[in-house]
């Protein structure tokens, strides 16, 4: 990835996030970045077509999201969390709530993304980001920029992880 070439650091620090991807180029990018790539004629590949010797249901599925929580029962909180849980809300095709109706405004790329992370027995694991403790994922960050730009300092960057590290009892892959 370029790692410690003063041109490509500079690059890939200074370049907005929403920025255009170079024609032909493969991406490992969340589902918020599909509506970007796919205007400028993207498309979704499952890895197992581009990565060699992985079938289709080659492990688990690695994937983010966003939790709800009730943290003071009030009243229009408990509204908002009624409103996410019921089976009639629209969400998302790719929620967790497989009872949730379909989202009828999305296109058949996050239809298909959508049916084969809801399908049973599937195996979906949050990604590190989704699994670490705060602090330790802001430092994890920071660890990889400060890699980009000085590959020589890995035992450092490593050091400085293994040091906030915090034993987890969070579940990061099931089926449900």
């Amino acid at each position: 990835m370029g790692a410690g070439d003063a041109s490509r650091v500079e690059q890939v620090l200074t370049t907005a996030f929403d920025a255009d991807c170079a024609a032909g180029r493969l991406e490992h990018q969340g589902s918020f970045r599909a509506g970007h790539w796919r205007q400028k004629g993207g498309d979704y590949v499952h890895f197992s077509e581009v990565v060699p010797g992985a079938g289709a249901d080659a492990g688990a599925w690695e994937v983010s999201g966003d939790l709800a929580a009730m943290l003071n029962p009030t009243p229009q909180a408990e509204k908002l969390i009624g409103y996410l849980a019921d089976p009639d809300t629209a969400l998302p095709e790719y929620t967790a709530n497989r009872s949730a109706a379909a989202d009828t405004e999305q296109d058949a790329v996050e239809r298909e993304i959508g049916t084969l992370l809801r399908e049973p027995g599937r195996t979906r694991c949050w990604d590190a980001s989704d699994a670490m403790p705060r602090t330790t994922r802001d430092a994890f960050h920071q660890a990889v920029l400060r890699y980009f730009a000085d590959p020589t300092d890995l035992d450092t960057r490593l050091k400085e992880l293994d040091h906030l590290r915090t034993p987890q009892n969070l579940p990061v892959c099931g089926t449900n």
